[in-house]
């Protein structure tokens, strides 16, 4: 083969990396979710990437929505991201509709990741009206990178619907890192399964707990800031006795007169290992 030919298809293949890498442009929650549910159809045994232009788009709540078939479903293993050349630039999902009130069971969660090996990297989420991320039982390597979740909502129900803006259940396997999840009125995570949090801010979230980790989750947190409101009984994390805790170090947890740390009842609130404070 000569040097022509080599060269050939050298460009051939730096015009297909080229094309691979083009952002998908966003103009409405249904096309964000059209792109999710074509890579669900794929058959590939490497991981779907989507890579998302930056945008803003508004989901839009009413009475007559079907709100169970408006969820994005993630089916399989696959990579999401926000191509961020800007400082400024965002993948910004803006929630616009009516409250929804304790007992109304609204089935407004936003994604329900049905897959193992699922990032999402980088997606900005206001305003929700409830959970915005359910991970199913029993699925691994799911990590969330980048996220920012602000003023965002969830009811709950007396049937004990999670209250929480991401769940996680049992025997899964979550990280979250290098993300900033603050001024919500809920708790941010809720762990049934394995959690690791890395690199993250939740500053004045309007909860009992920010974090909670119930019987049989397992939680380790390093380099994580928590800001918690003054007033009522406030917790960076609640865990069960049949939960673990590791704290790695370099957190950071203030602002609460009841528990900068971790709350375990019946013993009581365990001061994080700080180092992450300025």
């Amino acid at each position: 083969m000569n040097l022509r030919s080599y060269l050939t298809i050298f460009s051939a293949l730096l015009a297909q990396a080229s094309a691979n890498c083009q952002c998908n442009e966003v103009n409405s929650w249904e096309e964000f979710k059209a792109l999710v549910v074509a890579a669900n159809d794929v058959e590939s045994q490497s991981p779907q990437k989507i890579i998302l232009c930056p945008f803003k788009i508004t989901k839009v709540i009413d009475e007559n929505m079907n709100h169970w078939d408006q969820f994005i479903p993630i089916k399989k293993p696959m990579h999401i991201t926000c191509q961020k050349q800007n400082p400024e630039d965002r993948c910004w999902i803006e929630i616009n509709g009516e409250e929804c009130n304790f007992g109304e069971n609204c089935g407004r969660a936003m994604i329900k990741i049905r897959s193992d090996d699922v990032t999402i990297d980088g997606l900005k989420v206001t305003d929700a009206k409830d959970n915005i991320i359910i991970v199913d039982d029993g699925k691994k390597n799911v990590r969330l990178i980048n996220m920012e979740m602000f003023k965002n909502t969830v009811p709950g129900n007396e049937s004990g619907a999670p209250t929480s803006l991401i769940f996680i259940n049992p025997q899964a396997s979550v990280q979250i890192i290098n993300s900033f999840l603050s001024w919500n009125s809920a708790s941010v995570v809720e762990n049934r399964g394995s959690l690791m949090i890395h690199g993250s801010t939740m500053n004045g979230n309007d909860a009992e707990s920010t974090i909670v980790n119930r019987s049989n989750g397992d939680l380790a947190i390093t380099s994580t800031v928590f800001a918690l409101p003054s007033t009522g009984s406030r917790r960076a994390i609640q865990s069960s006795q049949a939960a673990e805790v590791f704290d790695g170090g370099l957190n950071c947890a203030s602002g609460s007169a009841q528990c900068n740390g971790i709350f375990t009842p019946g013993i009581g609130c365990i001061p994080l290992l700080e180092g992450g404070c300025a």
